[in-house]
């Protein structure tokens, strides 16, 4: 995820910065996107501990597929976006609090849609390429990507079964260090919970 976050950050930059080249600022953010899409299916795999399914991935392997193959493991697999409130001393996490965070289907078409960007496949398909007329308007669609992309991802959880948990990650916690939370669910609602911190 900390790489998740450096891409965020990029992102960011690019579609502030004016200076840059349209067409490079779009090809550089779409880049970031595929990158995105490709690291989450990843995050996916490893938290629900499918290393099975990793290797089978290992060398070439599509996101889309992925998510197909985790959604008949578990359904519940993909990220939701949280909120954490701390009231009296209690922890109240809410989740899918974020309607305008990305959802999978539009994650998937995402990582298509950057493809066909990036890659210009031949010589032939190349120079028939007519790149886009990039406005102001397209950078503002840049940025709205981004912005539901952060919805989603910058403090997260997902379930997990058997046993019963959830994983709560933050990007961009007060100390800038990614970390997550794996909580334990007992019974007569007890809770246990693991904190893990990028160093």
């Amino acid at each position: 995820m900390q790489d998740v976050r450096e891409r965020i950050e990029l992102l960011n930059s690019l579609t502030a910065n004016r200076e840059t080249p349209l067409n490079l600022a779009a090809e550089m953010c779409h880049l970031q996107f595929r990158h995105i899409v490709e690291t989450v299916a990843i995050g996916c795999m490893l938290a629900h501990g499918e290393f099975g399914l990793y290797r089978s991935f290992e060398k070439s392997y599509n996101p889309v597929e992925v998510f197909q193959r985790l959604d008949g493991i578990w359904p519940h697999f993909f990220p939701q976006s949280v909120t954490k409130t701390i009231t009296d001393g209690k922890l109240e996490i809410q989740a899918n609090s974020k309607p305008n965070s990305i959802t999978r289907n539009q994650l998937e078409r995402l990582w298509e849609r950057s493809g066909d960007t990036l890659h210009r496949l031949s010589i032939s398909k190349y120079f028939k390429r007519k790149l886009p007329n990039m406005s102001a308007s397209a950078l503002e669609e840049l940025r709205v990507i981004t912005t539901k992309i952060i919805d989603l991802l910058d403090y997260h959880m997902i379930t997990l079964p058997n046993p019963k948990r959830v994983l709560v990650v933050s990007l961009s916690p007060p100390d800038c260090r990614v970390f997550a939370q794996l909580m334990f669910f007992g019974e007569q609602n007890t809770m246990r919970v693991e904190e893990f911190r990028l160093q």
